[in-house]
């Protein structure tokens, strides 16, 4: 079905990214989120799902994004020396 609605610009740019990720439509994607919050059964976990051949992360809505600094930061403290 087609209709019209607004949606805040930081849920429509996460579900566009989703359905990027997940070779899925935008209309999916969101139609997706709104079956999961009406039964309520948005999980804490992240899933994974197989689409074409490569494993996709879907973490719950609100998840912070994971920035090229936290990757550096993590990556500086794995190569220092134990004890430090």
């Amino acid at each position: 079905m087609r209709t019209t609605i607004d949606i805040e610009s930081p849920v429509l740019e996460a579900a566009r990214e989703s359905a990027k990720l997940s070779g899925c439509s935008l209309g999916e994607v969101i139609s997706a989120w709104a079956r999961q919050g009406m039964s309520g059964r948005i999980s804490s976990e992240a899933k994974t799902i197989l689409r074409n051949g490569v494993t996709v992360y879907q973490v719950p809505l609100g998840t912070p994004p994971v920035t090229t600094e936290m990757v550096k930061q993590l990556l500086a403290h794995e190569d220092a020396p134990a004890g430090h």
